[in-house]
């Protein structure tokens, strides 16, 4: 017995339920919408900026996730320095650049299984329950709503770097101690891309799944793996 996917779609010409992410219909060959082959990463990235919706839509649906990787590198390098201050932070010690790079080595590990392992579990977990998706196109989304994060980091990092030295990652002293304006507006900056890049996964997630609690189920799966997988690597 043929079972159909809740999150899918009728064709217009046959009236059968297909998949989403088809762009011709199994049954009867329709077109369902144009073919999405590959993705202009740069464009996609500011994209995500201003129009997030058909943006996440079209990551899912290309056949190619264009730029994944150099967004994946970018997303693991982001998060080994968020992993380095936080290090320094909660153990009140400053361990250096042979500190980040052993950091960095664990992060290159850690966060590629985390996204590996949390895009297949989100994938079958909720197959059970009549909810299709693709490995890759939950990967995708959780790598490409990361972007406000990476972007972020690297645009500030020149200016975190000439207002505070190596002490904006040490944290001796710490930086909002040295220039409390300047450090509380960085935290604050990073915070609210931090929000967006969530808000990114959720909506990612819900174009997957097209359901309200699964969706949510999903973003949270992810984001709780990933900050487990920051956990790990600071303790």
């Amino acid at each position: 017995m043929k079972i159909t996917p809740k999150n899918s779609i009728v064709c217009d010409s046959c009236k059968n339920r297909i998949p989403a992410y088809d762009d011709t219909c199994p049954e009867c060959g329709a077109f369902i919408r144009n073919r999405i082959n590959n993705l202009n990463i740069w464009k996609t990235i500011l994209n995500l900026f201003d129009s997030p919706v058909k943006t996440m839509t079209k990551i899912i649906y290309s056949k190619r996730k264009s730029g994944i990787f150099l967004i994946a590198f970018a997303f693991v390098l982001t998060l080994a320095f968020y992993d380095f201050a936080t290090f320094n932070f909660l153990r009140n010690e400053s361990s250096g650049i042979g500190g980040f790079l052993k950091i960095f080595k664990t992060a290159i590990v850690n966060y590629t299984i985390t996204i590996l392992f949390v895009s297949l579990f989100v994938k079958f977990i909720f197959y059970p329950l009549g909810y299709k998706a693709r490995f890759k196109d939950i990967a995708a989304v959780s790598i490409f709503a990361f972007v406000p994060i990476i972007l972020t980091s690297f645009f500030l990092f020149p200016i975190e770097v000439g207002l505070f030295g190596e002490y904006w990652f040490t944290f001796h002293p710490y930086p909002w101690v040295i220039k409390s304006f300047p450090a509380y507006l960085l935290l604050s900056i990073h915070g609210i891309m931090l929000v967006w890049s969530l808000a990114l996964l959720f909506i990612g997630m819900k174009k997957i799944f097209k359901n309200n609690f699964i969706s949510f189920a999903g973003f949270i799966l992810t984001a709780a793996a990933i900050f487990y997988g920051q956990y790990i690597a600071v303790y």
